[in-house]
């Protein structure tokens, strides 16, 4: 509940009516409370600001910190069966093993294989719900696990 209205965060419009009602950190705060007590619309509502706000930040510090962010209420919200977070939190993971490998000198890490396991399952998630953009990324993952699980561990 927010504001002196004490309503319930059921929609994107309340979620807006928080942010004009509310200072941004009260209303980040209530957003973060609700969405760990499992509101979906909060967590689908972070998940995609935290991934705006690293998309602009530079700061390795604070990107960090939006990063653990985005991969939390991410996780929630694609839990929960966001086909579009389920997307974008595969998206990162690829991301991530991407790094692992360019920090491995073309070597994949055991953790980096994980993480595109992990980068699978959610873009099998999100394809099964009919998300073309996750069924094409599928076939470039699965490419790139093989070669992977072919690679000695760094």
């Amino acid at each position: 509940m927010f504001g002196f209205f004490r309503r319930k965060i059921r929609t994107v419009a309340d979620i807006q009516e928080l942010l004009t009602t509310e200072d941004n950190v009260k209303a980040g705060q209530v957003l973060r409370s609700e969405a760990d007590k499992g509101n979906h619309i909060c967590q689908i509502f972070l998940s995609q600001l935290y991934l705006d706000m690293m998309e602009r930040e530079t700061n390795d510090v604070i990107l960090k910190d939006l990063t653990e962010f985005f991969v939390r209420y991410s996780k929630m919200a694609a839990n929960q069966g966001d086909a579009d977070t389920q997307y974008n939190l595969a998206k990162h993971l690829m991301s991530v093993a991407s790094a692992d490998i360019r920090a491995g000198g073309g070597r994949l890490s055991e953790s980096g294989r994980d993480t595109l396991r992990n980068s699978k399952k959610y873009l099998l998630l999100a394809a099964e719900q009919g998300l073309d953009d996750a069924k094409e990324s599928l076939s470039n993952l699965d490419e790139l696990l093989d070669w992977a699980e072919a690679q000695e561990y760094v």
